[in-house]
């Protein structure tokens, strides 16, 4: 009997314990259900999110190919403005040739109508000097430059005093300065520095006296 009661009281105990904690547990599942959905929902988020992130790293990966692709053609581009701007700069050279020959056939083509020139003036003078001579008009200049080694060759070093390899060469067309057209008055340094101005030696030879010399010049300017 005693033992019975005692069961009897545990039982009441433990329904007046139950009674106490019930509204609790109840509670506390339904809040542990309310957390589970919570939770089922961020992970749906989650999984949405991953999804959309491993979309954006796709466009990424496909961005990032899209710009090798672009370098890939930058480059042969490159590579092409490189060639052509070799093939202008092989065009300039060539036109810079073509330019420097041009002046030069432009230069020598005015140095050849100035000769021309000349030479049609010396005609007319040389007439006149035909009947003039031994007096002389000075003839124009139709012969480049000046050759020092051509005058050494028939002259002697007395002759050529006062004249310098050196000094410029009188243009195509000039005549020479302080002419004196008494041609047969001449020294050996007159004739000298005739040859000197019109960079030619009037057929004179080295073994030729001074009377030679003057003829050889009179004929220079006389004769067609």
């Amino acid at each position: 009997m005693v033992e019975h009661a005692r069961l009897r009281l545990h039982a009441v105990e433990g329904a007046h314990a139950a009674a106490i904690y019930a509204p609790n547990l109840a509670e506390t599942l339904a809040a542990l259900r309310e957390d589970s959905a919570a939770f089922r929902q961020d992970i749906a988020i989650i999984k949405q999110d991953s999804a959309a992130f491993r979309q954006d790293i796709a466009i990424i990966k496909q961005d990032i190919a899209t710009v090798k692709e672009d370098m890939a053609v930058m480059k042969g581009d490159i590579a092409t403005v490189k060639e052509d701007m070799a093939v202008m700069k092989g065009d300039m050279a060539v036109i810079k040739e073509e330019h420097v020959a041009l002046q030069k056939s432009i230069t020598d083509l005015n140095l050849a109508m100035s000769i021309n020139n000349a030479m049609i003036a010396n005609l007319h003078i040389k007439s006149e000097n035909g009947v003039s001579q031994p007096k002389c008009e000075p003839l124009q200049k139709t012969v480049v430059g000046h050759d020092m080694t051509k005058i050494e060759k028939v002259t002697s070093s007395n002759d050529r005093i006062g004249l310098n390899a050196l000094d410029p060469a009188a243009p195509i067309g000039a005549l020479p300065p302080q002419f004196d057209p008494g041609v047969t008055n001449y020294s050996r340094g007159a004739l000298a520095r005739a040859m000197y101005f019109y960079n030619d030696t009037f057929g004179i030879v080295a073994q030729d006296g001074l009377a030679a010399r003057r003829e050889k010049f009179i004929k220079f300017l006389s004769r067609i």
